[in-house]
């Protein structure tokens, strides 16, 4: 991701199951534009409810909520779950975001409230808000059987 963010010239957030020391995060690493890993956001918030039972698998992040000086802005990433509580977006404009960046990922459909939660950290950090999600079936055969997640 390195080498493409340096050939298009792009600043590239790219998620990651990342596994440090005993413990097992939910990461993102910010690719700046000539290529420089500008270092990595370890997600805060594990959720654990129906359709969300990421507390089997990841451990809180041991991060902070981070801010990134990238060629272009600065900017705030956090990962899904985090959206929800409006922590992570005033932490991230205290310390400078120009603009904030949630990833997300889920099956479960919530997007009207999720879309109400985006605006009101836009409008109450008076910052642009950009959220991305998957779209389409991933379907994979584990040791448990199917697994699959609507996106």
């Amino acid at each position: 991701m390195q080498k493409l963010a340096k050939e298009l010239g792009l600043v590239i957030p790219v998620s990651f199951f990342e596994e440090a020391n005993n413990a097992h995060y939910n990461s993102i690493a910010i690719i700046d534009v000539d290529g420089t890993d500008l270092g990595i956001y370890r997600k805060s918030h594990i959720q654990d409810g129906p359709g969300y039972e990421e507390k089997f698998y990841f451990n809180p992040g041991d991060t902070g909520f981070k801010v990134f000086q990238t060629k272009f802005a600065k900017i705030g990433v956090a990962i899904c779950w985090d959206q929800w509580f409006p922590e992570a977006s005033r932490a991230m404009v205290l310390q400078g975001a120009e603009i904030l960046f949630y990833p997300q990922d889920g099956s479960i459909d919530s997007r009207d409230h999720w879309k109400r939660v985006m605006q009101g950290h836009a409008g109450a950090n008076l910052v642009p808000v950009v959220a991305s999600n998957r779209i389409g079936k991933e379907i994979i055969e584990t040791e448990h059987g199917k697994s699959e997640i609507t996106f």
